[in-house]
């Protein structure tokens, strides 16, 4: 993309954000927006189709960075992938805040759901691999699993250490479904 067009996008999304953090999201204006950015109408249009489309831009730049930090993971094992989800998030908790006030926070993880696919075809991640796209049901489960647990520490103001909650969640996985299948099937996983 051209730097210029970059920067345009960047400067409108920032002046929406900004008003987004004091007004709701129904009343503010593109004059608004187009005004604190500094730029034309125009400009506005050329870049995006309505307020949404601003999210979704600054959503799909969020989760684009995600991608790739859990791409460069030296250790790609489950715990530190969600340890990583858990402490990016954390690291972006003022912009999950704005969404949820606005109760928009649901974009967000809707983004992220439907660009998983797309991600775990190029993703080096252990169990992305080889598997024929027969995981998505999990793969779905844990994203919006991860996000809930997430927005709930956030919203009920419960301290988050990514590593612990990380440790935690799969030593609570592996319990349950040890217990299932030991009722299920008479036997040990």
């Amino acid at each position: 993309m051209d730097i210029r067009i970059l920067e345009s996008k960047e400067k409108i999304a920032e002046a929406f954000f900004k008003l987004l953090e004091k007004f709701s999201f129904e009343e503010i204006t593109i004059s608004e927006i187009t005004g604190l950015a500094q730029v034309s109408r125009n400009t506005y249009y050329r870049h995006f189709r309505n307020k949404l489309s601003i999210l979704e831009f600054l959503s799909d730049e969020l989760i684009e960075d995600y991608f790739f930090e859990v791409q460069q993971l030296r250790e790609k094992d489950l715990e530190h992938v969600l340890a990583l989800y858990f402490s990016f998030w954390l690291r972006h908790k003022s912009f999950v805040r704005v969404l949820e006030k606005q109760r928009l926070q649901g974009l967000l993880l809707d983004r992220l759901r439907q660009k998983l696919p797309d991600f775990m075809k190029s993703s080096s991640l252990p169990w992305h691999e080889k598997n024929g796209g027969k995981r998505e049901l999990i793969h779905q489960l844990m994203i919006g699993g991860a996000w809930n647990i997430f927005t709930y520490h956030l919203e009920n103001k419960k301290a988050i250490h990514p590593e612990l909650l990380s440790q935690e969640l799969i030593r609570e996985m592996k319990d349950t479904l040890e217990k299932d299948a030991q009722r299920l099937f008479g036997a040990d996983l």
